[in-house]
């Protein structure tokens, strides 16, 4: 992308070139009409800006969830809304919903490790007296953090 200029880098950096790849290669062949290609040209006007503008819609609502006066909810929204934005870019930008079993096993495989992970850190720092997470299993303040009554 580095060789290109004006219009069309500006086109390369907003849109993916899966689309633009499969357009150019099957007009160089003259085989493909419009009926083989109407989803490359729909993804190119359509899809990947609204799927932009959702993201960005999700972004305002994960920021907006930080000023909220809703406890421990916000890291819980704005952990959802990261999920659904990944779900959102490895489903249409990567071209995960036209592809075939083994990559799909992947990244199911992968998002499992991750929710062990998260999981395992969260029960590492619920289970730890010195953090305010002994409060989320036990339901009572932590001796060692809470100032002396007076």
């Amino acid at each position: 992308m580095s060789s290109l200029e004006g219009v069309g880098r500006l086109v390369g950096t907003v849109f993916p070139a899966t689309p633009f790849v499969t357009i150019c290669g099957a007009s160089s062949r003259r085989g493909p009409g419009f009926a083989d290609l109407w989803w490359e040209l729909l993804s190119l006007t359509l899809a990947y800006p609204v799927i932009l503008g959702v993201c960005v819609l999700l972004l305002a609502l994960s920021v907006g969830a930080t000023f909220l006066p809703i406890g421990g909810w916000r890291h819980g929204i704005s952990i959802g809304v990261g999920f659904i934005k990944a779900a959102l870019v490895l489903w249409f930008f990567m071209k995960l919903r036209t592809a075939g079993g083994l990559a799909r096993l992947s990244v199911l495989g992968t998002l499992l490790f991750l929710m062990a992970l998260i999981l395992l850190v969260w029960i590492d720092y619920a289970s730890r007296s010195s953090y305010r997470g002994s409060e989320i299993m036990t339901g009572e303040p932590n001796a060692a953090i809470s100032p002396p009554a007076s």
